[in-house]
């Protein structure tokens, strides 16, 4: 797997944006050297609040993940591993979200998508990459 400075806890709460582009990244004092795919799916999984719960639609989530490949390309073994590596994230984000005591509607939107990449083939995921 590739290891590469990582912000260890990406989050889109830790992504700023200005007129559509990139202007900074907060929060980055956990970073080190990690595993890049596990710190992309946990970014995948993330919402806007600090408290966690999914964001993003199943398309959105799909949409991201092939901005970040044109940006940084996934390597095959990732690609190889990627699904089984954002359920996992989204299984971490639902136990984040019981024990903070997350809202239903962040337990529903993120339990819709993490069987919506349950269903969905490795194909499809990856689709565009």
């Amino acid at each position: 797997m590739f290891t590469a400075t990582i912000h260890n806890d990406f989050r889109f709460c830790h992504v700023f944006f200005q007129d559509n582009s990139l202007s900074g990244i907060v929060d980055v004092d956990m970073s080190t050297q990690g595993e890049r795919l596990l710190d992309l799916c946990i970014g995948l999984t993330s919402s806007s609040s600090a408290r966690g719960g999914s964001l993003l639609t199943f398309e959105e989530l799909k949409d991201t993940l092939l901005m970040y490949h044109q940006c940084l390309p996934l390597t095959k073994t990732e690609q190889s591993v990627f699904k089984g590596v954002l359920i996992y994230a989204f299984l971490e984000a639902l136990d984040d979200l019981s024990q903070d005591n997350g809202t239903e509607q962040e337990f529903n939107i993120t339990q819709n998508l993490l069987s919506s990449i349950v269903k969905v083939s490795e194909k499809e995921l990856l689709e565009g990459l």
